[in-house]
């Protein structure tokens, strides 16, 4: 049991109350062995006192403790008093124990001055401070592109293609302007966050999202002789199996759901023991859909084991429907509002059923067009065998990832020594399909490709593979991987898509002596989506509209002012999120990007590793469980359903953003321009800042504080409510008797008197020297001082003793009569 301040109080009440009890006894005995046989007559009237208000009559069922032959009313009255006192103890030890410490929220919010949370951990060392050179922009994948708004000029050669009868560009070459410009443009950046005027100061812009670590590159090819800033990756600290909300240096990291907000973290000034509050944040957030291909690998583990492939044997393709049911009809994909609706599930869906349907057509298990699927030469639970060098994705030791579809590798890539030793898996493939046929699969599902144009708001849609974690088929969730037993591998596709939204995060900042102004104090209690009244309400989102090719630009996207929407080279989506748009990108350990606009490449390229084959062994972390156990069993888990598969992904993309993207917007930083924007040409004059991460300006947020308060539990009060309530009848009582003059001072002071020890000794050993009914001053004065004698404890009966007394009765006068006789 828990000590608190309410049972550490009644410990302290009953230990005093026993000190209470035990104290005027243990000095009854003091006091008594102090007594001799001759003391003054108020002496022996103190000693009464102190033998009567202990314990020791009814310990020694003395004369004052009896009651039988007692009046009753007297009798009752004489028993309430030990009883009510015995009450009011029991209420001195209980009553305290309802006491108890609440932290408790104050009834209104206050406004707070927000102070910078520094990130003691990995994230926090490992995030680089800001530097001065800003943003850029390079476009072109090959040969050099003017970027929109700059004012260089690129002459090409043209060459024309014959066999694609294209007309190819090359040999760039700078005719207009010193160097090839990898400036933003003014206008452009102020575009694409003008819409923050509308939001929360808290909410980020698409220049407010930058990456830990950056670095400088020149290119000649490029003409660019100055060094410019480009973006860098380093892994910091895995949190994809942490499944909590928390804040790290910049984000707001969810690896419940997936995704990450943007915010430079700060916290209330506040003298109270915690605060809470809600904030608007920019999250970008992974959505992605799996669906089952209804496709497995089945086999076995080796006795012996080959160091230079797969650990399996008898491996084999089992058709769990996904051959013998599949739907004839070709999948059709509706994308002409894909920011509304980006098709997730139907593009997943359909690049399954392309994938099975070439490896259908590869095995003979059916034919193309003409007469697609004229036979089906399978069924269910049927197993097609494959040797592992043919599997793609197969292991036994981990989940695995594939960018492109396919999951038999096509003769060609082959030994003729492999068929030789497994004849059975070396299928006829009578209509020739290659791996052409397969990596089209990706084109298709993502919608676009890096040759199409950049003039629609087509959101950056990367599909994939899954090659879920291997179970073994006994039903043994043993982590031994044992010799001899069967296992099987799900198959999954599917298809994601990075998204920007403004979520409502509510944070409790915990104030404790250990972490008190860092980010360990800080905690992420909910986050919602924002909830808008209409649409008219909702963000308007803009994207870079262009005739570039997707592959040669990374394009501008953010919150827009209503007032610039009909700009030129711009769409706007009034919604409470938006798709965001872009082309494959990669990340790599140790990976330098081509410029340095994060908000663009980021998402784009952590969605695009998502599915990278060699993201598990490329230095950056391993997803995959082949050198993980608690990853390996999450995914074990993950693998049972599609559904399981999406959120492992998600959260895998939450701790790949997590490592490469920051925020740099909070309360106090404030809109300063970056020192390296190409000016915009409208205006007279333009004065340039430079970024600092240290320039604040004090902003006063409403928050909640909590402070330490005492609270009480009612059911400890109850002896102290029944004592209270006796208390009150016996002083009603008393009233009521005071006001029928039946008991009055005079009335208490007479049987004080008269019953008074000291008043009756010396009223026998000196008789007639004092009146009975004199006041206290005078009875000293006359008798009180005098000498009188009690016989001690043990004394032995003599013929000689004195006279003592032996009856005492009041005459109707009130005069005090004495008999003596010789004991």
């Amino acid at each position: 049991m828990e000590l608190t301040v309410g049972y550490v109080s009644g410990l302290i009440a009953a230990l005093i109350f026993v000190l209470q009890i035990l104290l005027p006894n243990v000095l009854v005995v003091v006091v008594v062995g102090l007594l001799t046989k001759s003391h003054s007559a108020v002496t022996w009237s103190v000693v009464e006192r102190n033998l009567l208000s202990s314990l020791w009559p009814v310990f020694l069922n003395a004369d004052s403790a009896v009651s039988d032959r007692v009046e009753l009313s007297v009798r009752l009255l004489t028993w309430m008093r030990p009883l009510g006192l015995g009450l009011i103890a029991i209420a001195a030890v209980v009553t305290p124990l309802g006491l108890y410490e609440e932290v408790a929220p104050d009834r209104q919010p206050q406004p707070s001055t927000m102070t910078y949370l520094p990130d003691t951990g990995p994230f926090g060392i490992g995030t680089l401070p800001r530097n001065h050179a800003g943003f850029s922009r390079l476009c072109g994948s090959f040969q050099p592109l003017q970027c929109p708004g700059t004012t260089v000029v690129i002459e090409y050669d043209e060459e024309y293609d014959p066999i694609d009868n294209v007309t190819l560009l090359s040999n760039g070459t700078i005719s207009k302007g010193e160097y090839y410009d990898t400036r933003i443009p003014e206008f452009l950046w102020e575009l694409y966050q003008s819409g923050l005027s509308l939001q929360s100061r808290s909410v980020s812009s698409f220049f407010d999202i930058e990456t830990r670590q950056f670095t400088f590159r020149k290119q000649s090819n490029f003409g660019i002789d100055k060094p410019y800033t480009v973006d860098f990756f380093q892994y910091l600290k895995s949190i994809h199996l942490d499944n909590a909300l928390k804040p790290v240096e910049g984000l707001v990291t969810d690896t419940i759901s997936g995704g990450v907000g943007f915010r430079h973290h700060t916290a209330p000034t506040i003298s109270g023991t915690a605060a809470e509050w809600s904030e608007d944040i920019l999250f970008i957030e992974p959505e992605i859909v799996c669906v089952p291909s209804n496709l497995s690998y089945e086999f076995q583990l080796p006795w012996e084991t080959d160091p230079l492939g797969p650990q399996v044997t008898n491996l084999s393709i089992v058709d769990e429907g996904g051959f013998v049911d599949i739907m004839p009809e070709y999948p059709i994909l509706d994308l002409n509002d894909t920011q509304r609706d980006p098709q997730l599930w139907n593009r997943a869906y359909k690049a399954a059923w392309m994938t099975n349907a070439y490896t259908m057509v590869y095995m003979n298990i059916t034919r193309p067009a003409p007469h697609a699927f004229a036979y089906m030469n399978s069924k269910v639970g049927q197993r097609w065998p494959l040797t592992k060098d043919q599997a793609m994705g197969v292991s036994p030791y981990s989940a695995n990832f594939q960018p492109y579809y396919g999951m038999v590798q096509p003769p060609t890539y082959m030994s003729n020594y492999t068929f030789a030793k497994y004849p059975e898996a070396n299928y006829s493939n009578p209509f020739g399909i290659s791996m052409s046929n397969y990596s089209s699969i990706h084109v298709i599902c993502s919608g676009a490709g890096g040759q199409d144009t950049a003039n629609t708001t087509r959101p950056s849609v990367v599909c994939g593979l899954v090659f879920g974690a291997a179970r073994r088929t006994d039903g043994d969730e043993s982590l031994a991987f044992v010799p001899g037993t069967w296992w099987k591998q799900p198959i999954y596709s599917c298809a994601g898509i990075s998204k920007a939204t403004i979520k409502s995060v509510q944070f409790v900042y915990n104030v404790t002596e250990g972490s008190k102004d860092t980010l360990e104090a800080l905690s992420v209690q909910t986050i919602q989506d924002k909830e808008y009244e209409d649409v008219e309400h909702m963000p308007l989102w803009g994207v870079e509209t262009v005739d570039v090719k997707y592959a040669d630009i990374a394009q501008l996207w953010g919150l827009i002012s209503p007032a610039r929407q009909k700009l030129v080279n711009l769409i706007t989506v009034q919604s409470p999120r938006l798709y965001l748009p872009g082309y494959m990108g990669d990340l790599n350990y140790q990976r330098q990007g081509a410029g340095y606009l994060p908000g663009a490449s980021g998402p784009v390229d952590i969605m695009t590793s998502l599915f990278d084959s060699l993201s598990a062994s490329d230095g950056t972390q391993d997803y995959s469980g082949k050198t993980n156990v608690a990853t390996l069993l999450r995914w074990r888990e993950a693998s049972k359903t599609a559904a399981g598969v999406s959120i492992m992904l998600r959260r895998i993309w939450t701790d790949k953003a997590a490592n490469l993207l920051t925020g740099t917007r909070g309360w106090n930083t404030r809109t300063l321009t970056p020192g390296n924007l190409l000016p915009n040409p409208r205006k007279r004059q333009r004065q340039s800042q430079i970024v600092n991460d240290h320039a604040e300006i004090e902003t006063l947020v409403p928050v909640t504080i909590y402070k330490k308060r005492v609270r009480y539990r009612g059911q400890f009060a109850i002896p102290a409510f029944l004592s209270i309530a006796l208390v009150g009848l016996t002083s009603v009582g008393a009233l009521i008797l005071s006001i029928l003059r039946k008991s009055t001072p005079a009335k208490i002071n007479h049987y004080l008197k008269q019953l008074s020890t000291g008043r009756l000794l010396s009223a026998m050993q000196h008789p007639g020297e004092s009146d009975q009914e004199a006041s206290t001053e005078e009875w000293l004065s006359q008798v009180g001082h005098k000498s009188v004698q009690v016989d001690q404890w043990g004394a032995a009966s003599r013929s000689d003793s004195p006279p003592t007394l032996t009856l005492l009765s009041l005459s109707t006068k009130d005069t005090l009569r004495l008999h003596h006789s010789r004991l």
